[in-house]
């Protein structure tokens, strides 16, 4: 089973505070780690609209400036970077010999298998459990919408487990049947 998990606005609700920490304890300190607090505090957003007035004359119209206090700036070559050292340590959430977590910049997906839909269920049950406890701590939201869950079987089509429906909706979850055991899936988005 693969879980396919979308976070929220994840570049936008990094905490500044947590991810200093997680920078000090990967050993960025000193003048470095400064550099980085400068970087992103202090920072400012505004909203700026083009839009006709009355007489079909072209203006602008801004917002009141206002301070950001979390996020990882967009656009920039350090904001992807400073996420990957964010959720650094997410993988290490998760200690079965059965589950295995990827990531793919603010993309998370946790790859399950079991022998039996028994063991499949308390096996997903565990990790995602700890997967939820660990966007909890780390302040981070997960958009159950658009999180997936995808069921691999191999055999006759007789072992379906049902577990998609433990977590989300059975409209979010696909079943998909293998006749062998060499399997090679390509995902892509």
């Amino acid at each position: 089973m693969e879980l396919f998990f979308d976070l929220t606005k994840a570049f936008d609700m990094v905490d500044h505070g947590l991810l200093l920490h997680k920078l000090d304890c990967l050993g960025i300190r000193g003048v470095s780690h400064s550099w980085v607090s400068s970087y992103l505090q202090g920072r400012t957003q505004t909203v700026q609209i083009s839009f006709k007035d009355s007489h079909g004359l072209q203006r602008t119209a801004s917002s009141n400036s206002s301070v950001v206090v979390k996020g990882v700036p967009q656009g920039s070559v350090l904001g992807p970077i400073l996420f990957i050292l964010f959720v650094n340590d997410l993988p290490s959430c998760v200690a079965g010999v059965n589950a295995k977590v990827s990531l793919f910049a603010d993309d998370t997906s946790l790859s399950l298998r079991a022998k039996t839909p028994a063991e499949l269920e308390t096996v997903a049950f565990s990790e995602t459990s700890s997967l939820m406890q660990w966007f909890q701590r780390n302040l981070l939201l997960l958009n159950s919408a658009k999180t997936q869950v995808l069921e691999f079987h191999i055999g006759n089509g007789s072992r379906q487990s049902g577990i998609s429906n433990l977590f989300w909706e059975k409209k979010r979850s696909q079943s998909v049947e293998f006749q062998s055991f060499s399997v090679c899936t390509l995902i892509t988005s």
